[in-house]
């Protein structure tokens, strides 16, 4: 089902306000979160791309491998002096079983910040980016290597990047409790360096 605005609304107007879209299920989503003020269509959609995913503020981002589930979201995005550069807020959930709630007693919340600073280094000696970038659902361990940017693979100096079985489905979900992980209409990506495709949230269930 398709969502329309009224042409006659001014473009500010249209871009700050939540656009309400009704699914075929009877359900709501939405063009963006809340929490996302941001003017820019990075606030509407969800980028799969190289093997990384980059997430606007709000949305949820589920993780699975195997019978386990998680999903993460920023809550902040503070940019730096350039795209790579800035702070970010982010908070997660991680459940043994996929079967379970993902609002049950006994999943595992956790809260976290990132910060990517500039890169320092001499002629390529000892080059490295200041602060932090890695982001905790459950026990697994994944990096930003933008603020906003998740890799789809946690790599290491000895493998690099590559699938890992790691599957990951943007959603329109703005809030936990409105998570269903069951969803059929839920498009799951793993790594792949050839994966390009943007996400619109007023196109993705919750």
């Amino acid at each position: 089902m398709m969502c329309f605005m009224p042409y006659a609304m001014p473009l500010l107007a249209g871009l700050l306000a939540t656009t309400i879209c009704a699914s075929a299920y009877g359900q709501t989503r939405v063009d963006r979160c809340p929490q996302d003020k941001r003017l820019s269509a990075d606030a509407t959609q969800f980028r799969v791309s190289v093997g990384t995913v980059t997430m606007p503020v709000g949305a949820f981002l589920l993780v699975r491998n195997g019978t386990q589930l998680g999903g993460i979201r920023l809550t902040s995005l503070t940019p730096g002096a350039n795209r790579a550069e800035g702070r970010a807020t982010y908070e997660s959930f991680f459940l043994p079983n996929q079967g379970a709630s993902v609002t049950a007693r006994g999943v595992a919340h956790k809260t976290g910040d990132v910060y990517i600073g500039e890169t320092v280094g001499v002629h390529g000696v000892y080059v490295h980016t200041k602060g932090h970038n890695q982001v905790l659902i459950g026990p697994w361990k994944f990096h930003l290597s933008f603020p906003d940017m998740i890799t789809m693979s946690r790599g290491s100096f000895w493998t690099g990047e590559q699938d890992e079985g790691f599957e990951f489905a943007p959603t329109s979900a703005c809030q936990v409790s409105e998570i269903d992980a069951t969803d059929t209409g839920l498009r799951w990506f793993r790594w792949d360096k050839t994966t390009q495709v943007d996400l619109p949230l007023s196109e993705l269930p919750k």
